[in-house]
């Protein structure tokens, strides 16, 4: 099957004459709390064609673990990521060496939640006007 589906993308060559292809990625937990990294591949052979392509094991959240999961992938598989015109990712959660600060949801239920969100946004008051005057424009 992953011989089949490098052949095709082989056939697919730019005017630089390689193959190019874009991929979508997306990262999830699985049942046994292990993240990991799905991979799909999107090339043109006479009509758009999209196919999975992989999963890999996460070593963490930050966007060098994601890059060299992604990198690993794509070498395992037989793909070139000098090769890639195009990317997507959806809503991808990266872990930055900065702490994150994330504004946390209050919930009704949740009455305890409230000191909590309130805090949070007080500690990132000054980012929030910060945000909100450059988005607004004010």
């Amino acid at each position: 099957m992953k011989e089949q589906l490098i052949s095709s993308m082989k056939r697919c060559v730019s005017a630089a004459g390689r193959p190019v292809f874009s991929i979508i990625i997306d990262e999830s937990t699985d049942v046994s709390c292990t993240m990991v990294l799905a991979c799909a591949v999107m090339y043109f052979d006479s009509a758009a064609q999209t196919k999975f392509l992989f999963t890999i094991d996460l070593e963490g959240e930050r966007a060098v673990d994601l890059f060299a999961a992604l990198s690993d992938g794509l070498k395992l598989n037989g793909f070139d990521i000098s090769n890639i015109i195009g990317f997507a990712a959806d809503t991808t959660k990266v872990k930055y060496d900065s702490p994150a600060h994330n504004i946390l949801n209050h919930y009704e239920i949740c009455w305890l939640s409230f000191h909590s969100c309130v805090a949070r946004i007080l500690e990132q008051w000054d980012a929030l006007i910060a945000f909100f005057q450059e988005e607004y424009e004010i």
